[in-house]
């Protein structure tokens, strides 16, 4: 199993250097087993949109786009966050921690717009 750091993927999606875009590529359709840490996802977003100045539509279908093949393993969470970002104005890290909560559980926090979310209770 091969981890993907942020380097290697945001190499890859944003071709700034051709030479390691296509390292990466080659990994990618090698058909040899990655996998993706969740903090990868966050960094991704973080980079492309203060960066690169990308929309967030962009972002999403690049992620999307780690996320649709086949060889490449990311956790059930980060996948659940990542489509729950797409349709809400709540940051990606916030929706990692909406996407990690159990059903009917709490959430300690003061953020009112996480806690506006559908089905998410203040322990507070």
């Amino acid at each position: 199993m091969i981890t993907l750091d942020t380097s290697a993927l945001i190499r890859y999606l944003v071709k700034d250097d051709l030479a390691k875009s296509d390292k990466v590529r080659e990994l990618l359709k090698s058909g040899q087993k990655l996998q993706v840490p969740d903090v990868v996802i966050l960094e991704i977003n973080f980079i492309l949109i203060k960066k690169y100045s990308s929309t967030k539509q962009a972002v999403c279908e690049g992620i999307e786009f780690i996320f649709s093949l086949a060889n490449v393993k990311a956790s059930d969470e980060i996948k659940k966050a990542a489509k729950i970002y797409k349709t809400n104005s709540l940051s990606l890290a916030d929706c990692l921690i909406i996407a990690g909560l159990e059903a009917n559980s709490q959430l300690a926090s003061f953020d009112k717009k996480l806690l506006k979310l559908s089905g998410v209770k203040s322990a507070l």
